[in-house]
């Protein structure tokens, strides 16, 4: 009986029972930096040959187009720096000889983000792009200019070289 009376009860109150309606999560991305360098595969060795009296009078340039290629997720700049001076034994050419200078390539699109500094070779870092904003990917020409001079003029024949290196940096 007691069993009836339970049962009205419940069907003339009736009762309620509530799910939960709703949930939360957190999501956390972590986002670092992220840079890439490299020089075009085809363009490891830049040679520039010294033939004429005007080479060594005005100089002669090498113009290497897409030469470099990096990725950036945020502003970057790029650096150069040689090793040493041009050297062939105990000859050398001083590295200051050849000028640099760096224009947009076919990847990436010519924005008022970059900036381009010509510069003469040394033994500091010297900056020579700089980016305000990140590239997904992105190419750069690079001019090889070898100065014409005394020096020059001077140098003993054969090969004379040195190592260079580009690095990239968040900002």
């Amino acid at each position: 009986m007691i069993r009836y009376i339970f049962l009205i009860i419940l069907t003339f109150i009736g009762f309620s029972s509530k799910a939960q309606e709703s949930a939360t999560s957190t999501l956390s991305i972590q986002i670092n930096n992220v840079q890439s360098i490299r020089i075009n595969e085809q363009q490891q060795n830049v040679e520039i040959s010294i033939n004429t009296i005007e080479d060594f009078q005005n100089g002669k340039s090498s113009n290497k187009s897409d030469h470099i290629e990096v990725m950036s997720n945020g502003k970057y700049e790029i650096r150069v720096v040689a090793n040493g001076h041009l050297l062939k034994g105990d000859s050398k050419i001083d590295i200051d000889q050849i000028k640099l200078t760096p224009t947009f390539g076919t990847k990436g699109r010519s924005t008022n983000d970059i900036n381009f500094f010509a510069v003469d070779l040394s033994l500091e870092n010297n900056k020579i792009i700089t980016s305000t904003k990140g590239d997904i990917i992105r190419s750069f020409n690079m001019n090889y200019h070898l100065k014409g001079s005394d020096q020059l003029m001077n140098s003993e024949s054969g090969n004379y070289n040195t190592t260079i290196t580009y690095t990239i940096i968040a900002l």
